[in-house]
């Protein structure tokens, strides 16, 4: 059987791959990587310590198509206007997906997407990081530009609201929280178990949780008496203690479900990963687990996963990050079913696990084999992995995903074209371009911009008719002549 062996190599973990490949289940996955492989392209690790960085980039790419598409068409676009980390993150997705396709140049190169991760996000490629807070600050800033409707009517649509209730001897309060949005990354603690499921982490979440000493400020919450209390306690009940418990409900779901596993203790003065085994399902059906929520779009499919990797020794260095994707052909032949194959991108390296290669992977444990498999996963005894963020996509999403990507290509365009016109509004390129001008009644008035003054942004116009006045361009109705 061919091995999976994860070595230590200064501070990142490299897969290795051994033994013979004349084996018939080798032999089907090799036939499988050789029609495949160019489906799926690694970003190389120009720095050695960027793991942070570019396995969230890869989660993105392959894992939230929408993101993807819509960044490969500004890519398509190239406008100066986009917001630089925009414009990097495009043209790298661009540079992914030529080589994908087999056009365009054969390098991809991730040094300017470091600088602006910098820049913008203040994460830095050359010194070690955690690809969870990458990932959340990439997203938070991708929310706040012109990518934003693509975010929200993705992964932005999950709603989340909270209660706290006290009970004391004879009294019950309640105070209902704001119904919000649901955090994304959205972060699940992991119990300290020897194993554990996806499904139970999520079920925990949103189990009451008593919070002690919590103190209840007046006016903020409904007050009832107890049943059997409605006259009053009895004389001897003089002391509360209220007993107070937080409940989390899931009110609505998003299209697309990016999850964190919090898998790590702090302990001793350094950080420890919890040894729990999490199953982690490839099919995600919350019907069960939110009952209320019940519908086609409670059914989802795991689109990919980021794994966190460490040998002895390794943990106190931040350890490696990989990402995890079905492969994308087969997901695309398959429809809604699971892909067979999956790929471990390690930087710019590429290799293929089988399905339940992949699950023991994501559950994590220290050098232990795949029964099922019956190839040997992690045999270095010292090497430790587990999932630490998966990418869940509703099966119902499809069709949604499609109507968003066709809108927001179009407000691209337009916001795009928006900024080049003030770009063109703000420059000193337009002193002696001739134009006209619209006054009321809808008269349109000729001149000559004579002047233009960088501290304020306005241009100055000669009129025609002798006339001169100072505008900002951007904000009036102007009818260009030709040179």
């Amino acid at each position: 059987d061919r091995a999976l062996l994860w070595a230590g190599k200064g501070s990142k973990a490299v897969l290795l791959g051994g033994g013979s490949s004349s084996s018939p289940q080798n032999s089907s996955v090799a036939s499988s990587v050789s029609s495949l492989s160019h489906w799926v392209r690694g970003i190389p690790n120009t720095t050695g310590t960027a793991c942070h960085i570019l396995s969230p980039l890869a989660l993105l790419f392959y894992s939230v198509p929408a993101i993807r598409e819509i960044l490969l068409e500004l890519a398509t676009l190239d406008h100066q206007g986009a917001h630089p980390l925009l414009r990097e993150l495009a043209l790298l997705f661009r540079q992914v997906n030529n080589q994908i396709r087999g056009s365009g140049s054969n390098t991809i190169d991730p040094r300017p997407m470091y600088q602006a991760f910098l820049n913008h996000l203040g994460i830095e490629a050359r010194m070690l990081g955690d690809a969870t807070t990458a990932l959340s600050k990439l997203i938070h800033e991708l929310r706040q530009s012109i990518l934003s409707k693509v975010i929200e009517a993705t992964m932005g649509t999950g709603r989340v609201s909270t209660k706290l209730e006290g009970i004391s001897p004879h009294r019950r309060r309640i105070k209902n929280g704001k119904r919000r949005s649901l955090a994304v990354p959205f972060s699940l603690p992991v119990d300290d178990l020897q194993e554990t499921s996806l499904e139970d982490c999520l079920t925990a979440y949103f189990q009451p949780t008593e919070i002690e000493n919590y103190t209840w400020t007046e006016g903020t919450y409904e007050e009832h008496d107890l049943e059997g209390f409605e006259d009053g306690p009895p004389c001897e009940v003089i002391l509360e203690e209220w007993i107070t418990t937080k409940t989390s409900t899931l009110e609505e779901l998003p299209g697309v479900w990016i999850l964190h596993l919090d898998r790590f203790t702090f302990e001793h003065g350094r950080v420890q990963p919890k040894p729990t085994k999490v199953d982690i399902p490839f099919g995600l059906d919350c019907n069960h687990l939110f009952p209320s929520l019940a519908n086609d779009a409670a059914s989802y499919h795991l689109t990919g996963a980021i794994l966190h990797v460490n040998t002895e020794g390794e943990l106190e260095e931040g350890g490696h990050y990989i990402t995890l994707i079905p492969s994308p052909k087969t997901a695309e032949q398959q429809g809604q079913q699971q892909a067979k194959l999956w790929y471990l991108l390690d930087d710019d390296q590429v290799t293929p696990v089988t399905m339940d290669e992949a699950r023991a992977l994501m559950a994590g444990g220290v050098g232990e084999n795949s029964e099922q498999s019956g190839r040997a996963v992690g045999q270095c005894e010292s090497a430790e992995m587990r999932a630490v963020v998966l990418v869940y996509e509703s099966c119902g999403n499809a069709a949604q995903q499609d109507a968003v990507l066709r809108k927001a290509k179009v407000e691209l365009a337009e916001y795009l074209a928006a900024q080049e016109e003030k770009a063109i509004n703000t420059t000193t390129d337009l002193v002696g371009r001739r134009l006209r001008i619209k006054w009321s009644k809808d008269r349109y008035f000729a001149g000559v911009i004579t002047h233009y003054d960088d501290s304020n942004g306005k241009h100055t116009v000669l009129y025609d008719d002798g006339d001169v006045r100072t505008y900002t361009l951007s904000k009036k109705t102007i009818e260009w002549e030709e040179p």
